[in-house]
């Protein structure tokens, strides 16, 4: 014990004489504070269910870290994630260059019974598409539809859930990188609902229709023995044409609880082909959800 005391404190020192020395190290690198003191700095690459994938700085092989064994993380973002490993050094916000962002914390019972909807994932062919704005648009979407036909489930307000994963420096690339029981310890929520919109456009199609009319439409003559009638005039042609653009939308949809188990995923192509086809997909699966009111 005393020697992994004296071992943890010289990992400190180190670490404090290397944030003096070289600043901007940690605005660089991701630091990976273990339970026994070590200090890894590189890139973390991927967050597991029971480890986390990293890279040293200046290497390319990538190696699996137990999360049991890690104390914290500090990421080059500023956000700081703590983990079940006791540290005896870590890094703190005297010696860290960069402002640490707080990390929500909640309990089991407080989580109970809500859900949460994160910014859905938005692929699409059509450059006329912000990707960014339309996922928080449908976003906002899900989570009126869950509120709508669901029981026995508080949804969390979108607005909040955005908040939220701002204050804690997690943007979308960053969330695909983080376990589910994870997010949703930090976001206060029993249950996070992911989603993933693919919008392809297929292209135009024109339709239209023509009307044709006579002027002058019959002409009267006679002879001796009987009437003739005959039609003549000039021929008149008009019409109408509207073009309109053919989307291919797809849904996803999966739910997973704060112990990072999959409670519900599904995938659906939407009905229709307009660009909002999606949302008629995106309901009938919320509809079908453990909470939905079209589960059985």
């Amino acid at each position: 014990m005393k020697s992994l005391l004296l071992k943890s404190l010289a990992a400190a020192f180190t670490l404090a004489a290397i944030c003096l020395s070289a600043p901007d190290i940690f605005a660089q690198n991701d630091v990976v504070v273990m339970a026994n003191g070590d200090i890894k700095q590189g890139k973390v690459t991927a967050m597991e269910d029971n480890a986390v994938k990293f890279v040293h700085s200046g290497e390319e092989l990538e190696y699996s870290l137990k999360k049991s064994e890690i104390s914290k993380i500090q990421f080059a973002s500023g956000r700081v994630q703590e983990f079940g490993g006791v540290a005896q050094a870590s890094v703190s916000a005297s010696a860290a260059p960069v402002a640490t962002a707080p990390v929500a914390t909640s309990t089991a019972e407080e989580r109970k019974g809500k859900l949460a909807v994160v910014p859905i994932d938005v692929i699409s062919n059509d450059p006329g598409i912000n990707a960014e704005t339309m996922g928080t648009q449908i976003q906002h979407e899900a989570v009126n539809s869950f509120r709508s036909h669901s029981r026995g489930i508080s949804v969390q307000d979108p607005r909040t859930t955005t908040s939220i994963l701002l204050k804690n420096n997690i943007d979308q690339g960053q969330l695909a990188a983080m376990a589910p029981g994870e997010v949703a310890t930090i976001l206060g929520v029993e249950y996070v609902a992911y989603g993933v919109v693919n919008i392809q456009n297929e292209g135009t199609m024109t339709t239209g229709s023509a009307v044709t009319t006579y002027k002058d439409k019959e002409d009267k003559s006679y002879s001796s023995d009987e009437r003739h009638t005959r039609n003549k005039g000039t021929e008149v042609s008009s019409g109408s044409s509207s073009t309109t653009v053919n989307y291919d939308c797809k849904v996803e949809l999966s739910i997973y609880n704060d112990q990072g188990s999959n409670v519900y995923s599904d995938s659906r192509d939407a009905f229709g082909l307009s660009q909002d086809s999606y949302n008629n997909g995106l309901n009938y699966m919320i509809r079908r959800t453990p909470f939905g009111d079209k589960h059985k």
